[in-house]
């Protein structure tokens, strides 16, 4: 489609409203997956370790603020 190609941050487009929340629900898993990933290569960073312990909070935060801009 031509959003897709036009705008990076469109990952799908729903009309159904349980299609939305399963993917922004695989979305949190994926981004957690990730924050895991860099939280044990970098355990004994003290802000990793804070934001690791803080990070569905913080996903949902940088996932919304990158979604409205």
């Amino acid at each position: 489609m031509r959003l897709f190609d036009e705008f990076y941050k469109i990952v799908g487009i729903y009309d159904n409203r349980v299609e939305l929340m399963k993917s922004i629900k695989e979305n949190i898993k994926r981004l957690n997956k990730q924050m895991e990933m860099v939280s044990f290569f970098y355990e004994n960073q003290y802000s990793i370790r804070d934001l690791s312990e803080k990070s569905a909070a913080f996903l949902w935060y940088a996932y919304l603020t990158d979604f409205t801009t």
